[in-house]
């Protein structure tokens, strides 16, 4: 390598590993950021599931059945907030993961996304 190929690779290396360590620092501000959530990790969340219905006929002469409303359970499993500048203005948002509860108690491994229409229950599981 010549002199100028390796003062460009060590200025290379530089500005990655400054950019990592500040990634780094942004992903960790992040995470303390998820604790001042208004909601924490194992909040419960109720919803309705209405208007559902179940083909009882066939497939080219379809005949819908109402079925009775369904009410959902879900835990709150990941808070991932986010943080946006818009003319000199910050605001802050959360997103919020949610995972089933089972029938019998447990928690699914799979996510759920509930309709706006859901509400906080107030109950709480630790995870």
């Amino acid at each position: 390598m010549t002199s100028k190929e390796e003062y460009l690779v060590r200025k290379y290396t530089e500005h990655t590993s400054v950019a990592n360590r500040e990634r780094i620092a942004a992903n960790k501000a992040l995470e303390c950021l998820s604790e001042c959530a208004p909601h924490k990790v194992g909040d419960v969340v109720r919803w309705v599931e209405t208007n559902r219905r179940k083909n009882v006929g066939s497939t080219w002469h379809p005949k819908l059945e109402a079925l009775p409303d369904r009410e959902h359970k879900a835990v709150v499993t990941r808070i991932i907030p986010s943080v946006f500048e818009f003319k000199g203005e910050t605001t802050v948002s959360y997103k919020y993961e949610f995972s089933p509860i089972k029938k019998d108690g447990g928690i699914a491994n799979t996510s759920t996304y509930p309709r706006s229409g859901y509400e906080w229950t107030g109950e709480h599981i630790d995870i």
